[in-house]
This record gives structure tokens, sequence and C-alpha cells, in this order.
């Protein structure tokens, strides 16, 4: 199970142009945050286009994520 910090992925998808594919999320979070789990998590979502924020944070509740609060 990974951790994330939920801060940083919305940090990471504050700046996406959406929609957005997944490689699309990994291009910005390797170029903006640089953070590893970041990078891990979004790799773990479905080959898809997202609409925004949301539909991606949707996704990944789906998924066997953890997200500290924080």
């Amino acid at each position: 199970m990974t951790s994330l910090d939920i801060g940083r992925l919305r940090a990471v998808l504050r700046d996406i142009d959406f929609p957005a594919t997944r490689d699309d999320l990994l291009r910005e979070a390797r170029r903006s945050a640089g953070d590893d789990a970041t990078v891990r998590t979004l790799h773990d979502l479905p080959d898809r286009s997202f609409n925004g924020s949301s539909a991606v944070i949707a996704a990944l509740s789906g998924s066997r994520q953890s997200f500290p609060v924080v």
C-alpha cells in the first residue's frame, strides 16, 4: 500500500490543464513535484483521460492507496 501526501497530489493537479491523460499527469508530476510517491501513485491510475482533479482523486480512491490526514 502506498502512502501519499494528498497535499502534494493536489499541488500537482492544480497545475494540470484538463482533460489530461495518465501520461500527462505523470509528466507534470515529474516536472513540478519530483516526489517519488506521487509519481508512483499516478502511474497506478488507469490509462485514460481525466476531466479534472476530482476524477483523478476518485480513481485513486478506488485503488489501494492510503491517504494520510494532513
